[in-house]
């Protein structure tokens, strides 16, 4: 794996329209991602030999790859799959297009993910596509959501850790303070208090609707190449320090704990990446991860390691995540307050990293944007994935 440092770059990024968007569907939504990529990169699109998507809630196929392929006018490719790790899957797919580049199997890999939650599906259509996939015998005949089983872990973190209800609603109100800087963020015009977040319509004891992430339409693409492609390049190259994975159950039931267990999993991931990159939490200028609820935010600070798992919710609370804080967390807004297209949500933190690091945020650039860890996470914190990004002067 230590082959994996440096040996690819993110030389293209692109991002559709985000929000609600009427009339769209995924295979356009993809395509336009795609071609804002290629024109970011400043390359041809036959220079791309392989393609990575995740297919869609709204309009899947058995073969959604080889469909989007020939979509997007590049039917030959020398590698061409499907990752289906939810939250996780972002991340995934740069460590996979890393790892293709490292081997010799590929120069330049697309990543494309798209949906249309919002037009395609709503919330009266998404609810039911989650709760089906629980487990028919142990889980689904209680009637379990999604948004249920994160509520579970909040409680125990509660009751194990102290954590409160009013010290993660900071994590809401941050998201909505880094929206107001991103023209692209849905919630960018309607700040919020902790008061706020505390009387949102409750959803599930504790989380209320404040701390429930967006649903939106959208696609996202990013294109990994060999990093001595990339450099020259039209953009500034962002480089794959290193990267670090780790799964478990699906199910909820089969888990041990809903605490350490779950935390010690996004720390394995965490730590691999760390290692790779051979640098620490002190090393990283910024952090972005998957807030699909706000108490996620905390729950992947301290697997990530910036905090103590103990002491996380009132990290939070501290405003050392906010703007002007001691480390700038999800400075697009998040999934909580920026857009959340299911999975190409997961992808935007990391074309938000990439822009920092560049130095094109505009009205939200961090002055020191050299380092930055992305943490993807799914199936309510049981899969994680982890990269460090760094310009050309971390090599």
């Amino acid at each position: 794996m230590s082959s994996l440092r440096g040996a690819a770059a993110i030389t293209g990024i692109g991002e559709t329209a985000l929000g609600h968007l009427p009339g769209s569907n995924v295979m356009d939504l993809c395509a336009e991602s795609a071609r804002l990529c290629i024109e970011d990169a400043g390359i041809d699109k036959d220079q791309v030999d392989g393609l990575i998507a995740f297919g869609s809630r709204v309009e899947d196929h058995t073969r959604f790859q080889a469909l989007l392929a020939e979509h997007l006018g590049m039917p030959a490719k020398h590698y061409t799959d499907v990752t289906k790790t939810g939250g996780a899957s972002s991340a995934s797919a740069v460590r996979t297009a890393a790892s293709l580049i490292a081997t010799g199997q590929c120069d330049n890999v697309m990543i494309v993910f798209a949906d249309n939650l919002s037009s395609g599906l709503g919330p009266d259509g998404i609810i039911p596509i989650f709760a089906a996939h629980h487990h028919l015998e142990y889980e689904l005949p209680f009637g379990p959501l999604i948004i249920s089983l994160y509520a579970l872990v909040a409680r125990r973190l509660m009751i194990e850790y102290g954590w409160t209800p009013e010290q993660v609603a900071h994590a809401a109100v941050a998201a909505r303070q880094w929206a107001a800087l991103n023209p692209k963020a849905a919630l960018r015009d309607t700040p919020i208090t902790v008061a706020d977040v505390m009387a949102s319509r409750p959803i599930t004891t504790p989380l209320r609707r404040a701390d429930c992430s967006l649903i939106s339409d959208g696609g996202a693409a990013l294109l990994v190449s060999r990093a001595d492609h990339a450099r020259g390049g039209r953009k500034k190259p962002v480089y794959l320090l290193g990267a670090g994975s780790m799964f478990s159950y699906y199910y909820i039931h089969n888990l041990p704990n809903f605490t350490d267990y779950l935390i010690d999993l996004g720390a394995e991931s965490a730590n691999r990446a760390k290692d790779i990159a051979r640098l620490g939490n002190k090393d990283m200028d910024m952090a972005f991860l998957g807030d699909p609820v706000s108490w996620c935010v905390p729950a992947n600070l301290a697997s990530m390691g910036f905090c103590n798992i103990r002491d996380a919710a009132e990290f939070v609370a501290s405003g050392a995540i906010a703007p002007g804080g001691s480390l700038p967390v999800n400075t697009h807004g998040g999934n909580l307050a920026c857009a959340h297209p299911g999975t190409p949500g997961q992808t935007l933190p990391i074309i938000e990293a990439v822009r920092q690091l560049r130095g094109e945020a505009g009205a939200r650039q961090q002055k020191k944007a050299n380092t930055a860890m992305v943490h993807g996470q799914a199936g309510v914190l049981t899969s994680h994935c982890t990269l460090v990004l760094g310009t050309e002067d971390t090599l």
